[in-house]
């Protein structure tokens, strides 16, 4: 009977009890909504129920709907109270599914994801429009991904169809699950793909780069982080130098490795542990050996292989300047442990600056 009530509506037979201006106001409110310009379209709406009998109701609910959708796509501050009022007003209308989505996109984009999840739980996924459905898909998995249910989020983006609007979002997270997983050949696959992209073509080779670093394929990691460094700024530069300077010292050319830590360190990049061990020791590697104390000076403290690498270097650092004194000191490690570089330093840890996968800044909100 509602369907039939809502057909007689657009049918003209009640169109001698209508107003012309009523009509005239929500057609051309619908047209412009049609166009995008929902500042204009609402104030079509506004003046609907002012020139339409309110006995004739349905008009009036139909331009409060889009009134509340127009206040959602200009993001106005009222727009999550508007849509709650009309679900409250009308139960029963044919719009209660789209409003409940809109409600739910709303929600999601304000960041408040577990209220989104429960509202996108309200929405019938069976009939919405396939463009609905795929931003269904696309904002519940970038909830479940926020929320940190990655396998979860997976199932979402994978039902996302491609080519579409959508599909290099999906394919964007689907390979930067796989990356934090370690699954480098899916992330590989997936960021190769995103190298193309408009949307993530400029981050994508940041991934590649450190599944390269994290494979020992360091050749790459100089090669191709050098050029990236060139069209690079800011943050992301620093980041760069950073990986680069480390590319090089597992290469073994420590002037380098000095060249770009320096760079890193103009940039403002902070000198921990790890970067004053990759400095120290190339400086020593150099034969630099009064340049290297200070920075191996800050590695020591902690125990660990860290730590006894830099008081190996650092206690010859001293010996070989004449110091036997201090060449004995308690940093030195043990006879039985071995001095080396180790193969594995900051740029794999999920502190450090250069694992794009711990930085948000290489993420993006889909809602």
């Amino acid at each position: 009977m509602l369907i039939a009530a809502l057909g007689c509506l657009w049918c003209g037979a009640d169109a001698s009890v209508l107003t012309s201006g009523g009509r005239t106001h929500f057609d051309r409110g619908r047209e412009l909504y049609a166009l995008g310009r929902w500042a204009d379209a609402r104030e079509e709406f506004a003046a609907v129920c002012g020139a339409v009998p309110q006995t004739e109701s349905s008009l009036c609910v139909e331009a409060d709907y889009y009134m509340a959708m127009c206040a959602m796509e200009l993001k106005e501050a009222g727009a999550e109270a508007r849509l709650a009022e009309f679900l409250r007003r009308n139960p029963e209308s044919v719009h209660v599914n789209d409003v409940e989505f809109a409600l739910a996109s709303l929600l999601c984009t304000a960041g408040r994801y577990d209220e989104a999840q429960r509202a996108f739980g309200k929405v019938d996924y069976a009939t919405l429009s396939p463009e609905h459905r795929q931003q269904y898909d696309i904002r519940m998995g970038y909830i479940r991904f926020q929320q940190g249910d990655y396998d979860d989020a997976l199932r979402y983006f994978r039902r996302i169809p491609s080519p579409s609007e959508y599909s290099d979002h999906a394919l964007y997270y689907i390979s930067y699950i796989a990356y934090v997983r370690g699954d480098n050949a899916m992330a590989r696959a997936g960021f190769t793909e995103l190298s193309r992209s408009a949307a993530y073509g400029a981050v994508a080779p940041f991934y590649l780069l450190q599944i390269e670093f994290n494979e020992g394929n360091y050749r790459y990691v100089v090669t191709t982080g050098g050029s990236l460094i060139d069209r690079a700024a800011g943050e992301r530069r620093t980041e760069l130098e950073r990986i680069v300077a480390e590319g090089w010292f597992h290469l073994g050319d420590y002037g380098r490795t000095e060249e770009f830590l320096d760079a890193y360190r103009r940039s403002g990049g902070e000198m921990g542990r790890n970067e004053n061990y990759l400095l120290g020791y190339s400086l020593y590697r150099q034969a630099r050996y009064d340049e290297a104390r200070p920075c191996l000076q800050q590695v020591c403290g902690a125990d660990d292989a860290l730590t006894q690498n830099a008081s190996y270097h650092l206690a010859d650092c001293y010996l070989r300047g004449g110091d036997k004194q201090r060449s004995r000191s308690p940093w030195r490690p043990t006879r039985r442990s071995t001095p080396r570089s180790p193969r594995t330093l900051c740029s794999t840890t999920a502190s450090c600056s250069t694992n794009w996968a711990a930085a948000s800044s290489t993420r993006r909100s889909t809602c």
